[in-house]
């Protein structure tokens, strides 16, 4: 079945178009009960006919969900496996979550796989009948050799039994900031020589069987491939072929759908006022991004007894923007340019933010250049940087290069607690 003729299915049987009960929430959720994104999902698979990508975007803006929901919903010609890698400890113990989920949905009818190459490698070190229920890669004899065990691993996977018209999607969420952990870990050469046979074997797969791969992470794979550059010599372009691809805030008529299924939720109108006119407020206020349209919701059941109102929606805003218990995944995004930037590039991009945050209009690059009195090759450089990063926007127009925050939410939040 289509994603079309799923979505028809579903409206058919009324579970789209009719607000569903949802609570508000900063974490997970049921695939099913994700909420839009039908463009951006079309947009993904039309893409991945063509190379694999990586997902890109600042935190809470839904790529986990939204790489869950694509996941789910069933593709004309596509399979797709979701795999989270944050918290894996080396390429070992990733080996072993790779075949342990790849058998699980072997065992739910999804793929089939004959595991020949990685039963072939088993039987060099092992030679008894080998159960592929309980083979693992973290025995201290596979230390050495994790790159034959991956590239059989993936081998296995192009060779799986498949309709000729089949794309096997790879899921890989939370690559980042995995290989971030090894490098502070003193792992950083398992991490270098991981990243080039990955390249590799990914290449050679896309070539003949017909497999694309989506990373994604809490960090940019940028940042990753840097610090591996300018600290240990990484000359490696592990994901240069790859499409970027940024989701973005929803659709308009995806977020106000998605605080009708949170209104649901005992949420009340103040007497007097106008039910559409306070959801639709809350879209907005939120620039229709669903991590902040759950926590205004969130705000005002904690502080406002679940009374929608519109002075008790500006009171949210507020507080979101102001108090440390709501605003924390703001203040993430200036942390995270401290942890993973050098002093000197932090302080530049700092003093970048500082700047555009104060400013009511966009900022041209020439007018960074001549206010903040850094050297112009280092704006250009932080420039790039919060580019690539998305927390600004870039235009071109009059011959100059001209630059805005994102999200004016973040600009909000940067003008009051950091400028």
């Amino acid at each position: 079945m289509s994603y079309d003729n799923f979505i028809l299915h579903l409206q058919s049987n009324s579970v789209v178009m009719k607000p569903y009960k949802l609570s508000p929430t900063q974490g997970t959720m049921p695939p099913d009960k994700i909420v839009g994104r039908k463009k951006d999902l079309k947009r993904l698979e039309k893409t991945l006919e063509a190379q694999s990508v990586v997902v890109e975007e600042i935190r809470r803006m839904g790529k986990t969900l939204f790489l869950k929901k694509y996941a789910y919903i069933p593709h004309e010609n596509q399979k797709v496996i979701y795999f989270t890698l944050q918290g894996v400890k080396d390429v070992n113990e990733l080996i072993d979550n790779l075949i342990n989920d790849l058998r699980k949905e072997q065992s739910f009818g999804k793929l089939k796989i004959a595991w020949d190459s990685i039963k072939s490698l088993y039987n060099n070190v092992k030679p008894d009948e080998v159960d592929i229920n309980v083979v693992s890669f973290k025995l201290p004899e596979w230390k050495t050799k994790w790159k034959e065990a991956l590239t059989a691993c993936l081998e296995d996977i192009a060779k799986r039994e498949k309709d000729n018209e089949e794309t096997l999607i790879i899921i890989l969420d939370e690559l980042p900031i995995m290989i971030w952990d090894w490098i502070q870990n003193n792992k950083a050469e398992q991490a270098k020589e991981f990243l080039d046979v990955l390249r590799k074997n990914r290449q050679l797969l896309e070539e003949t069987g017909r497999v694309r791969f989506v990373i994604c992470g809490s960090i940019g794979m940028q940042v990753v491939l840097k610090k591996l550059k300018e600290e240990y010599s990484y000359t490696g372009e592990a994901f240069n072929d790859m499409f970027p691809f940024s989701i973005g805030a929803m659709e308009p008529k995806d977020s106000e759908f998605l605080c009708k299924c949170l209104f649901l939720d005992d949420f009340e109108i103040k007497k007097g006022e106008n039910k559409e006119e306070l959801l639709n407020l809350i879209s907005k206020y939120a620039e229709h991004l669903p991590f902040y349209i759950n926590i205004i919701f969130s705000i005002v059941r904690n502080e406002c007894d679940n009374i929608l109102s519109k002075t008790n929606i500006d009171q949210a805003l507020y507080i979101l923007l102001n108090e440390p218990q709501y605003s924390k995944v703001l203040k993430q995004l200036e942390e995270r340019i401290t942890i993973y930037y050098t002093e000197e590039d932090a302080k530049n991009m700092k003093a970048i933010l500082d700047f555009m945050s104060k400013s009511d209009d966009i900022v041209s690059e020439k007018e960074l250049i001549t206010t903040l009195g850094l050297e112009k090759d280092k704006v250009k450089n932080s420039l790039y940087t919060l580019h690539s990063e998305n927390y600004l926007m870039k235009d071109f127009k009059e011959e100059q290069n001209y630059y805005s925050f994102k999200y004016k939410i973040v600009k909000k939040w940067w003008r009051i607690n950091m400028a």
